[in-house]
């Protein structure tokens, strides 16, 4: 019974840690592979901690020490459990960037059109994008700049700390910068 609880425990801190990384990563430039080597790094230095701990007190047993070790193992097993998630978040920033230069590839008509306008692009991208929220990859700061006579769009990756396709009012196509 008591095995089952700890199995239990660990499964659900498990499905807790996924839960809680997919959110955090979905909004982090943290490139995912840093994230899975360390997941993995971390997972095995606790088997190791574990190992020595068992080492150590294989003589007389000791409650606390008991505890460490299963809480050690615990820990590991959590870690390992993490990088499933790492493909699931990679296609989820994909999608988000293939949103987002849709989205921005669909407002450089409004842009274009409040030039002839006013006569001078729009300060932000909400001033044209109407109803339909933006997606959270053009409301991070420097994603759109005007200087009223031109402007820039700049649509980083996420999962990827200084990748961006890029897009100037003067430009008919995509760039990718570094």
């Amino acid at each position: 019974m008591k095995n089952r609880r700890f199995a239990g425990g660990v499964v659900a801190a498990a499905i807790v840690g996924n839960a809680l990384f997919v959110l955090w990563g979905r909004h982090t430039f943290m490139p995912l592979g840093l994230v899975w080597v360390s997941a993995a790094l971390l997972g095995i230095l606790l088997l190791v901690l574990a190992a020595i701990l068992h080492a150590f007190t294989k003589a007389r047993p000791d409650p606390a020490a008991q505890l460490s070790i299963r809480m050690s193992v615990a820990s590991a097993l959590v870690c390992f459990a993490l990088l499933p998630s790492v493909p699931i978040l990679a296609h989820r920033h994909r999608l988000d960037l293939e949103a987002a230069r849709a989205r921005a590839e669909s407002l450089i008509p409004a842009l274009a059109a409040q030039r002839e306008t006013t006569g001078r692009y729009p300060d932000t991208l909400a001033a044209v994008a109407g109803d339909e929220p933006l997606p959270w990859l053009l409301t991070e700061p420097g994603a759109y700049r005007s200087s009223g006579t031109g402007y820039v769009l700049q649509v980083r990756h996420p999962g990827h700390p200084y990748a961006a396709h890029e897009r100037r009012h003067t430009e008919t196509r995509w760039r990718l910068t570094q």
